[in-house]
């Protein structure tokens, strides 16, 4: 494992572990997901949304592994998920403002994706410079026409 992106395969598995842990609650066991979120009863539309939403982010979590295997090559996936994470941050944010549900619930939450979405900025992949090639010779600037 690169020393450099040590932080970044760290935080991308503790996530993959954690969203197939709620994808698999989302998708197969949903009294679990009724009981960390208080609710009575789910209806057909709800629960519906609640599986589409396991699938999102079972999709995620494949996202995550081609991430944790390849940081520098799938770059790109890994900014998808700050910003998922970041977004999911908002989402709280704006829930609790309008008191849609209790503070118990979405502070840790909310914690949980602050936490990963700034380790996930820290330690974002930067491609590493190849020092085996050499600098290109800089061009002399043009001479001045006359006219």
């Amino acid at each position: 494992m690169n020393s450099s992106t040590r932080l970044l395969r760290v935080t991308l598995a503790f996530t993959f572990v954690v969203t197939i842990f709620f994808a698999y609650v989302m998708l197969i066991d949903l009294g679990t997901f009724m009981d960390i979120y208080a609710l009575q009863v789910l209806d057909p539309m709800h629960r519906y949304l609640v599986m589409i939403m396991g699938g999102t982010l079972l999709t995620l979590a494949i996202g995550m592994g081609l991430a944790f295997l390849q940081p520098v090559k799938y770059a790109s996936i890994v900014l998808l998920i700050v910003l998922y994470h970041f977004a999911r941050f908002i989402v709280d944010v704006v829930l609790l403002a309008q008191g849609a549900l209790s503070v118990s619930i979405l502070l840790p939450e909310m914690a949980y994706f602050l936490i990963i979405s700034i380790a996930l900025v820290r330690s974002f992949p930067v491609q590493e410079k190849n020092k085996n090639i050499p600098p290109a010779p800089e061009k002399a600037p043009p001479a001045p026409s006359a006219i």
